[in-house]
């Protein structure tokens, strides 16, 4: 018998251990108040802008992934033609990329009439769902590879061509380009209303400072290579133009399928093609 026990008297009772609810199966109680420190964190504490959208989304509008055979047999037993007032089939057919053409043919008045899946972008008449399905893919850090194994495993018809993507990759970054331009813009006449003063202070952070100094670094690398083709050194602080230039380079560069089509071609030993980029 060990002392300790010894020490108790014969009419001791241990005490039993209370139970305090286990932490991991507390009821959680309501939302807690977050005190947001920071113009970040506050940012993060309210709804954004997206969540809005998709709460508020209109239901009957948009893009839908249905099947088409369930489309079609479903639909064809209520079409009926607008002239004759008889049975009609629907019927479909891919005119280009994602996009189909679906057409009702009467039989006994020979009428027919057809619809697109998607409509058509006024200022490059391109088709929607096209430019939709590169740009969000794109959004996604997906090419056109990606879009052609997406197309793929979804069961949907092949996309549109590389030399089409390319175009539509091509109007995606000038209307980037065009709309950043104006965010900008938009922001620097609104921190000028509010400020009262023409003189703003623009801070960058670690990310920006290298990022100036790959392009300082791309330029001087374009400058010296151009030099040793005129034999003309030039000296002095590099001009806009010049980072401008070094700028676009690396855009391109991380358009991974900018140049994918001569990659290609150049590791399966083919010519290049005459309307290559290179």
């Amino acid at each position: 018998m060990s002392s300790k026990a010894q020490r108790r008297g014969s009419d001791y009772r241990r005490k039993r251990k209370r139970f305090h609810n286990n932490q991991y199966t507390r009821k959680v109680s309501d939302k807690l108040d977050v005190d947001c420190i920071c113009a970040s964190a506050k940012k993060l504490c309210k709804e954004s802008d997206l969540d809005k959208e998709v709460r508020n989304y209109n239901q009957s509008n948009g893009y839908r992934l249905i099947n088409i055979d369930i489309l079609l047999s479903e639909l064809s037993q209520y079409v009926t033609c607008p002239n004759c007032n008889t049975k009609a089939v629907l019927k479909e057919k891919i005119l280009y990329g994602l996009v189909s053409e679906f057409y009702v043919e009467c039989y006994s008045c020979s009428t027919l009439s057809t619809f697109k899946s998607s409509p058509v972008i006024a200022s490059g008449k391109d088709y929607e769902v096209n430019t939709r399905i590169t740009y969000a893919m794109r959004t996604v850090g997906q090419g056109f590879c990606g879009i052609k194994h997406f197309c793929t495993a979804m069961d949907l018809p092949p996309p549109v061509s590389q030399k089409a993507y390319e175009k539509i990759l091509r109007k995606i970054n000038l209307a980037s380009c065009e709309v950043a331009d104006d965010s900008m813009k938009n922001a620097a006449k609104e921190e000028i209303l509010a400020s009262g003063s023409n003189e703003i202070c623009v801070s960058g952070d670690e990310k920006y400072s290298r990022l100036l100094k790959l392009l300082r670094v791309t330029a001087d690398i374009f400058r010296f290579v151009n030099a040793l083709r005129t034999k003309d050194f030039e000296k002095g602080p590099l001009a806009s133009e010049e980072l401008s230039n070094a700028e676009i380079f690396w855009v391109k560069v991380t358009q991974n399928d900018f140049y994918s089509s001569e990659i290609t071609c150049l590791k399966s030993d083919k010519p290049l093609q005459k309307d290559s980029k290179l």
